[in-house]
């Protein structure tokens, strides 16, 4: 009950006694000075009842000629009865013009920032007009609703208000010569009064004061005859002054001794910051002083780079060393031993280790151009070799693409997915990845070269007199190279003599995953003929062992033994021990329509190579029933005869499938099947 009536009790304060017809607009300016005085929108509450405008009243414009309105504007304050409540476009331009503040400021650009050819309306809580000034729609200028340079201001005659404009319930003054012309600011305004009505306005009526509020009738003792600046924030900030006039000096912080170096002209504070060294404050410069505290920009970037002179990279350029140095002696170890560009993703670069030691892969990386490079020399990628990566001593390190062939794949230590198609140069190095393409010799040296950067050969490269060798071929270093080679063209050669390379046929990958150094001279015997299906591509001396297959089943005891064949085609089949070894194959359903279903399964007859029967089918037999049912149905093919020893004889059936009808619609079933074989019963 105490609820109840605690909400019954509320009822009348949520405020159902506003009446928003007692709201008209009565006043509108656009005052000739407005520039510094600002302009504003006057409401005046003509009942007797306080309202609350924040429960959704609102003021809203149409610009010029506009058809369609502004975003209406929110208003926020309670305006008494038989007061008013003043909305303009700037509150500091309002207070200091008329000595007193506005209602709500709702800042430039909207309903109380006419120019005098606008239109304006105030809005009930509902969206409805219950105000209208001028034609929405209509252009002010020229028209009864122009109040440039001047102001509209409601006619005693007109003490309602009305969703449509009456140009008889205005008086309008203009600088197009309605009423008295231009008006300026504050003379010609009367904020917070109408001449039709008389009210008691509280304020400063002392002229000499100088916050007096000229339509002011009754004085509230808040005259002020001091001014200056109130803000207690800034520099000349004054406890006495009861009126601010705008003259506040902010701080503004900084040197102000003059022979410092960061002296600072504008500064009225300081703020303990002059210094009186300059030179380079940027601890990443080369030339950097902690002693500095002014930076005359002065500084000197780092040059990275190795800075000892007797270094293969020595960087003349560098100031600062990048602590990658690299001598003659060292990392020439590392040379590439084999290439293979098949037939699509059939590529693979294999790098071998000529000492008798593993080498750390961490400092080497793979660079290299796609197509014609752009910047000729220079390479457009880098291929770092995976983690922890190392290359065993006297081993190789082969790089495959990710879909190449298991061949392949099987020797692979890591995948890379953009080796070349026969015309992208790449260069093994070793050194400090830049953190961009440089030209060799900066902070990596280049060991060796398959093609170069130089430009597109076309399709690939000459190799050894073969043309365009890198396309559709395996190219593998001959055993006499010691290390690798960074001209290019030498190392091809123009022909097989002269030549770093031996040129072997579009995916011949028999020498992957192992390379030949330093060059045997003990002759390798075996079969020399590629054709051969044990050919040996290492033998040098052919030995005559050569195999050349006749295909079949190599096992005579098979049934399909034949005698003739030198390789096994994986063919051979066998006669089973016993038929009743053998199971069912080959069940499977077709032909389901509505209440019929065909079964299937494999011919369980066996025969030997010559067409003899093995095993003979006597009869197959079918269950099935519902599923989470115990009973099952039964279909038979053939009658069991039994075998007759004497004269062989005994029933078999060839049949491969069996319709069965009378099942039942959108119903799952379960089956099996047992065979019977003669002589040996059922399986």
């Amino acid at each position: 009950m105490k609820k109840t009536l605690l909400i019954l009790f509320c009822i009348p304060f949520l405020g159902f006694t506003q009446n928003p017809s007692d709201l008209l607009i009565t006043e509108i300016t656009d005052p000739q000075n407005s520039s510094t005085a600002g302009r504003y929108v006057e409401i005046y509450n003509s009942g007797n009842q306080d309202i609350d405008l924040s429960t959704g009243y609102a003021l809203v414009r149409w610009t010029n000629a506009s058809t369609s309105p502004q975003s209406s504007v929110a208003l926020t304050g309670i305006i008494p009865a038989g007061g008013f409540y003043v909305v303009c476009n700037s509150g500091t331009n309002f207070l200091s013009t008329y000595g007193v503040a506005a209602s709500q400021s709702i800042g430039t650009g909207g309903p109380a920032d006419s120019n005098g050819d606008d239109n304006i309306a105030l809005l009930a809580p509902n969206g409805n007009i219950i105000d209208m000034f001028g034609v929405a729609g209509e252009d002010g200028s020229g028209t009864g609703h122009e109040f440039e340079d001047g102001r509209a201001e409601r006619a005693c005659s007109s003490t309602l208000p009305t969703t449509n404009w009456q140009a008889s319930d205005w008086n309008i003054d203009n600088d197009s010569g309605g009423g008295n012309g231009p008006q300026y600011a504050p003379a010609d305004f009367d904020p917070f009064a109408w001449i039709c009505i008389t009210s008691n306005v509280s304020g400063c009526t002392d002229t000499s004061a100088v916050n007096y509020t000229a339509n002011a009738t009754t004085d509230d003792g808040s005259c002020c005859f001091v001014s200056g600046c109130t803000d207690s924030s800034a520099l000349n900030y004054d406890a006495t002054v009861c009126y601010d006039d705008n003259s506040c000096i902010p701080f503004m912080y900084g040197c102000t001794d003059t022979s410092a170096v960061n002296y600072t002209a504008n500064a009225n504070t300081d703020d303990g910051s002059c210094c009186f060294l300059s030179g380079c404050t940027d601890s990443s410069a080369f030339n950097y002083d902690a002693t500095y505290c002014y930076d005359d920009g002065s500084c000197i970037g780092l040059e990275l780079g190795c800075t000892d002179i007797l270094a293969m990279n020595f960087d003349s350029t560098a100031n600062t060393s990048n602590g990658i140095c690299i001598f003659l002696t060292d990392k020439i170890d590392l040379f590439f031993s084999e290439y293979g560009e098949g037939s699509s993703n059939n590529k693979y670069i294999e790098i071998y280790n000529s000492t008798a030691n593993s080498v750390d892969l961490s400092s080497y990386g793979i660079t290299r151009v796609s197509n014609a490079p752009t910047n000729v020399g220079v390479y457009e990628y880098w291929v770092d070799f995976d983690s922890a990566a190392v290359v065993l001593a006297n081993d190789v390190y082969i790089v495959a693409h990710s879909s190449a062939d298991s061949i392949i794949l099987a020797q692979a230590d890591m995948t890379y997915s953009s080796l070349s198609n026969g015309d992208d140069g790449f260069a093994l190095v070793y050194g400090g990845k830049p953190p961009s393409p440089v030209l060799p010799g900066n902070e990596y040296i280049i060991l060796d070269f398959l093609g170069d950067f130089n430009g597109d050969p076309g399709s690939g490269w000459d190799v050894a007199g073969v043309t365009e060798a890198t396309n559709d071929h395996t190219l593998v270093r001959k055993c006499a190279v010691t290390q690798g080679n960074t001209d290019w063209i030498s190392s091809t050669g123009t022909d097989s003599l002269n030549s770093e390379w031996i040129v072997l046929a579009n995916e011949d990958w028999s020498d992957i995953g192992q390379h030949t150094f330093p060059c045997l001279v003990i002759d390798v015997y075996g079969c020399t003929d590629s054709t051969a299906t044990n050919y040996n591509a290492l033998a040098t001396l052919d030995d005559g062992s050569c195999i050349y297959c006749v295909y079949g089943c190599t096992d005579s005891t098979a049934v399909n033994y034949t005698a003739s064949a030198t390789c096994d085609d994986n063919t051979c089949t066998f006669t089973p021990t016993s038929c009743s070894a053998l199971p069912i194959t080959g069940l499977g359903v077709t032909n389901v329509i509505h209440d019929r279903v065909t079964l299937t399964f494999d011919n369980m007859n066996t025969y030997d190579a010559s067409g003899a029967q093995i095993c003979r089918v006597d009869q197959l037999r079918i269950n099935y029933r519902e599923v989470g049912t115990s009973t099952w149905s039964q279909k038979n093919m053939a009658s069991p005869t039994g075998y007759d020893p004497t004269t062989g004889i005994c029933n078999s059936t060839q049949n491969t499938d069996k319709l069965v009808l009378g099942l039942s619609g959108s119903t799952t079933y379960e089956w099996e099947m047992r065979v019977w074989y003669c002589a040996t019963g059922a399986t």
